[in-house]
């Protein structure tokens, strides 16, 4: 289960995302991996809860987390920024993707 954040002066890491080593085992798996592929991370504003008793907003102090597809929309929602770590082509090796 993931817990809600509290982050400093950057967005924190998506605590439901996978890590780098995770998704380069899951390519490697289902036979996508390709060594044009270079680390990558991301950040995603992405609609967002409070968490009950300790998702609070004051300041610069919040804490809460990302919606899951399929999720119903608390009728409190707020758009919070959440790094997510993966992998990117640079555009000459995409065109030699399937």
């Amino acid at each position: 289960m993931a817990s809600p954040v509290e982050p400093d002066r950057e967005a924190p890491a998506h605590p439901l995302g996978l890590s780098a080593d995770e998704v380069a085992d899951w390519l490697d798996d289902n036979e996508l991996w390709s060594e044009a592929l270079r680390p990558a991370r991301a950040t995603l504003t992405l609609p967002s809860r409070t968490q009950a008793g300790r998702g609070r907003r004051s300041g610069d102090s919040w804490s809460g987390l990302p919606l899951q597809a399929g999720e119903p929309i608390p009728k409190q929602l707020e758009w919070w920024p959440w790094q997510v770590e993966g992998w990117a082509l640079d555009p000459p090796g995409a065109a030699g993707c399937r």
